[in-house]
Formats: C-alpha cells, structure tokens, sequence
C-alpha cells in the first residue's frame, strides 16, 4: 500500500525476513510493512499486529509505525500495545497547516497582513498533534 492504494501485489513484512535484516544491520528501530499505507485510507486497513508485537517481544526492536493518519482510536490503543514506538501522523500534520492557512485566509485581514496566519496554522497544526498525543497515550 501505498498513498492509499492497496495493492494485491503489496508485500507485508515477513517475521523471518525482518528478524535476518534487523541481525544483519544493527538498526535501533524499523518500520515494516504492516498494513497500514501513507495518505488518506480508501477503506479500513488490516494491520499485522502480532507482527508488531513479535518484532518487539523476540527481537527487542522497537517498531515505527508509517502511514498512521486516519486509524481509528483504537488501531492506535492497539499498535502501542503491540510496542509501537512512534506512529508517523504526516497527513494529518499537513491537514492542520492547510486548514489553518484556509481559516487564516478566509479570516479579515489575512491577505493583507500575511504574518497573521502564522499564528492561525501554529494553532491548527498544535492541536492535530495534541489531539494525535493524546491518542497514543490513552491508555
């Protein structure tokens, strides 16, 4: 998967496979192909967890998660359970700048004093990541 489209071709990550390559390379953490696809999601994701969690039990290597924007609460409770150690919300930062950009523009005064809106997107994009925050840390 990939910018929201599935693939039947896609290739989740293989236990066996990711434990050579982590054995091999020395990585500090990975990030593999579990499911979950960057974008926005075209349907509901099936994400591998017990892979998630056999990389961190067995392989003591904490998992980063690509494409977490627009999973539901509880995918997210899930992944941290799993060991989960970062999940990567892009999308959703860049919806919050480009939402705030719009609230600032659409705002009186926006155009003409450009400046104005830097507070305006700093607001937008703050509260997606602490709206995101507070999701991975809900326990």
């Amino acid at each position: 998967m990939e910018d929201g489209v599935f693939s039947e071709s896609s290739k989740l990550a293989d236990f066996d496979e990711t434990a050579y390559f982590i054995r091999e390379t020395g990585v500090d953490t990975i990030a593999p192909a579990i499911g979950t696809a960057h974008g926005l999601y075209k349907g509901v994701p099936h994400i591998n967890y017990e892979l998630i969690k056999r990389i961190t039990d067995e392989l003591n290597t904490p998992v980063v998660i690509h494409g977490g924007t627009g999973l539901e609460k509880e995918a997210y409770k899930k992944l941290v359970e799993c060991g989960a150690v970062k999940i990567n919300v892009s999308t959703a930062i860049k919806y919050g700048y480009m939402n705030g950009m719009k609230e600032a523009i659409d705002a009186e005064g926006a155009i003409e004093a450009p400046l104005k809106a830097d507070d305006v997107i700093f607001e937008s994009v703050k509260k997606v990541a602490k709206e995101h925050i507070s999701l991975f840390s809900a326990k």
